[in-house]
């Protein structure tokens, strides 16, 4: 009987004194899991704000071919919806002549067209679009990373998506 009260004090003992773990605030786990993407996560607008639409094409796809379906503009579906892009008409660039590659921790956009003549919403769309690409296939931190426009008149100071903005 004795050995029973030894055996439940020592364990009532462990249990209150926490074996040792002090408590710790909140601690950052990094980004999130990502499942499987069935297409790229395209910007356009929708009452002068950044909306995000996911374009299925059956996989990921790379940074080049979301820019192709950026530039290709709203669907039907998705004008019917409200959005529309601040992309100039006709802007779809050769995809051959678009590249987008990491540099030093930032994203690197080169389009054959005149960056200088974009409105700042249209930056957005186009970084927004890449850098969110980049997250998903884990290449970029899109909270932490600068993305640079460089188009055939020059480049645009690096910028970064306000929404993934810490």
């Amino acid at each position: 009987m004795r050995k029973a009260v030894l055996v439940v004090l020592a364990g009532l003992l462990a249990v209150l004194a926490g074996c040792g773990v002090r408590p710790t605030g909140v601690l950052g786990g990094g980004m999130a899991a990502a499942g499987v993407a069935t297409g790229p996560v395209l910007y356009f607008v929708k009452g002068g704000l950044m909306a995000p639409v996911q374009r299925n094409i059956g996989h990921l796809g790379d940074a080049t071919t979301a820019l192709s379906l950026l530039f290709a503009g709203p669907t039907d579906a998705d004008l019917a919806a409200g959005l529309t892009t601040d992309l100039p008409p006709r802007s779809v660039p050769d995809s051959a002549a678009s590249s987008v590659y990491v540099d030093d921790g930032s994203v690197v956009i080169s389009v054959l067209m005149d960056v200088r003549a974009l409105s700042p919403i249209a930056v957005e769309q186009i970084v927004c679009t890449v850098v969110g690409v980049k997250a998903m296939a884990r290449t970029v931190d899109p909270r932490n990373v600068w993305a640079v426009l460089r188009g055939k008149t020059g480049a645009l100071p690096a910028a970064q998506c306000p929404l993934f903005r810490k």
